[in-house]
């Protein structure tokens, strides 16, 4: 990394940890809520709003007419577009026309839980990109914060350590267990065997995605792994492959993953693929070729090349791979991008700088579900510290 690269990268982080500072700061701060008090009758009232409320239950709400607060209230039920929360201080039967208060929302102040119930994928159930085996349980926090118990082959148990002063809500203690089958971490959720659980890109079923009571989960991102490509050349000056043929790309995220995967924008530099190129497509034939240490290689080439006629030469080829490398440092990145140009079987004439045109396309986001009542409580804890929990070192195949 040169000095100017470096001093960059420096100030952008800088500027990602002020974000993160002042946005914290915000969450404990009351903010406006765009919703409408519809209905009112003794202790209860209704609100509506035309997008889904951003709100959960156990909120508390102050209704003010002009500057002055009415009365507040605690979110006891959240439907879609439809609160109702139940007064705590204060009355509205004064107030004439309900819908001009205006409505300040509060989340409430979060507390550890006694402990909490995870499901995950177990090392038998690789996911499209890479495999997860052998796999080890790294506990969320800093290291020694959690004591490990293991209890089976499937379960872990997690004690926090009391001497190990708290810097955020974790549960005293976490159970986590393994699943072989999606469906099976699915029923466990729906049964109430679980209080949380954690989802491999484009596993969640439709029906969990659909379901009212799910569909707004949480998504995580790892802070290891990057799907990465390729490119080539196309022979049309100035330009390169990816970004003229990123319609299959965008593709393959909705159709095969269902939007989970984390397009590609790192803390520490722009986005390779802003949105204005996502939809451009390349007039050239062009194939996708998928790293065959992917498990899902298959279904991957077959989304990115649907469509696609004649039989295009190596120039014409794109080559995606999955790199396991930390996503926030750059000279990691560089240096899995050069790694895997060296064990590719490439022609001599497109391994020459071939480092430089190894593209990020999407970092590992995977889907975080929990009941409503849990939703806060586990925002803020940090959906991506939950999607780190199976620490996972994909076994090396030569491309």
């Amino acid at each position: 990394m040169t000095d100017t690269e470096g001093a960059a990268f420096g100030t952008a982080v800088a500027s990602v940890f002020l974000f993160l500072v002042m946005s914290a700061d915000a969450l404990a701060q009351p903010i406006p809520l765009n919703a409408k008090a519809i209905w009112a009758h003794e202790s209860r009232v209704v609100l509506a709003a035309t997008d889904s409320l951003a709100v959960e239950e156990g909120y508390v709400l102050s209704f003010l007419s002009r500057k002055k607060t009415v009365a507040t209230a605690v979110v006891s039920a959240v439907y879609d577009g439809l609160a109702v929360a139940t007064l705590a201080s204060g009355s509205l039967k004064r107030v004439k026309k309900l819908q001009d208060l205006r409505i300040m929302a509060e989340r409430p102040p979060v507390r550890p839980l006694p402990s909490l119930r995870v499901g995950y994928p177990s090392s038998n159930r690789p996911n499209l990109i890479f495999t997860c085996e052998p796999m080890t349980i790294r506990a969320p926090l800093r290291a020694g914060a959690y004591r490990m118990e293991p209890s089976g082959g499937r379960s872990y148990r997690l004690v926090r350590d009391s001497a190990i002063p708290a810097q955020s809500p974790w549960p005293d203690t976490l159970l986590i267990r393994l699943f072989d089958e999606a469906a099976d971490e699915e029923i466990a959720l729906e049964r109430g065997d679980l209080d949380v659980a954690v989802f491999w890109p484009g596993e969640l079923s439709s029906h969990m995605r659909e379901n009212p009571q799910w569909r707004d989960y949480l998504r995580g991102t790892r802070s290891r792994g990057v799907l990465a490509a390729l490119t080539t050349s196309d022979r049309d000056p100035g330009s390169t492959s990816i970004p003229r043929d990123s319609s299959a790309v965008a593709s393959l995220n909705e159709e095969v993953f269902r939007g989970d995967l984390q397009p590609w924008s790192p803390p520490f530099g722009r986005a390779q693929f802003p949105e204005t190129v996502w939809t451009v497509r390349s007039h050239v034939a062009r194939r996708f070729e998928v790293d065959r240490s992917c498990p899902g290689w298959q279904a991957l080439e077959l989304s990115l090349n649907r469509g696609r006629s004649g039989v295009p030469d190596e120039w014409s080829t794109s080559r995606l791979t999955y790199l396991d490398a930390p996503i926030d440092s750059p000279d990691s990145l560089s240096s899995a991008s050069a790694e895997y140009v060296r064990r590719s079987a490439l022609p001599s004439a497109i391994r020459e700088g071939a480092e430089g045109r190894v593209k990020f396309l999407f970092a590992i986001r995977c889907p975080v579900v929990c009941p409503r009542k849990l939703r806060a409580y586990v925002g803020a804890l940090g959906a991506d510290a939950f999607v780190d929990v199976p620490d996972c070192r994909p076994a090396r195949r030569e491309p």
